[in-house]
């Protein structure tokens, strides 16, 4: 079919494989309100902005690679569920790094090379990054040419932290201090 629209119970989509082949909106993700995994890479025809997305807090897996979708990760936030996100080479997707804050269950995050991503590096980002790369690898988290990141002034609330792993992030930025040594003074 070339609408997807009517299939309304579908609960995971993945059109990885059709790349340049496939045209179309993610508006029509709207309609998919059991969805719980959507998978696209390489399809530069489907246009369109995330916030189809913000209305399913049962989704786990969220996989747009090389696409030329729109819109922020702040719609992220409602996926309370999330375990995978993956926006890398995605040049329109922008948004601050904190939303990720509320998707506890995640264990795998690529924004690799999202411009537009950003934000502050709180003792709770932090401690969710050590945490995915401790239990999952390093490659489980990707922020690599990321948009600027600022490591939080105050991050007390990780003082009973043992391990930091913020290794691979080229755009984190502390005042006029760098963050190795920001880190290692507080």
């Amino acid at each position: 079919p070339t609408d997807l629209s009517s299939i309304q119970d579908i609960n995971k989509i993945d059109l990885s494989s059709l790349g340049g082949r496939l045209q179309g909106d993610t508006q029509v993700l709207e309609k998919c309100t059991q969805l719980m995994s959507v998978t696209i890479h390489h399809c530069f025809g489907i246009t369109g902005d995330i916030q189809a997305l913000g209305n399913y807090s049962q989704l786990t897996n969220v996989s747009f690679f090389n696409c030329e979708i729109t819109g922020d990760i702040k719609v992220l936030g409602n996926c309370t569920q999330l375990k995978s996100v993956n926006f890398s080479y995605c040049y329109h997707i922008k948004g601050d790094i904190k939303v990720l804050g509320n998707c506890t269950q995640l264990t795998s995050v690529d924004f690799e090379d999202c411009e537009k991503i950003t934000g502050v590096f709180t003792g709770k980002i932090i401690r969710m990054i050590s945490d995915i790369r401790a239990k999952h690898g390093q490659d489980s988290v990707k922020l690599e040419d990321c948009g600027k990141f600022t490591l939080a002034e105050d991050l007390s609330d990780i003082s009973d932290v043992t391990s930091i792993d913020l290794s691979g992030f080229t755009s984190l930025h502390v005042g006029s201090q760098s963050a190795f040594d920001f880190l290692c003074h507080h």
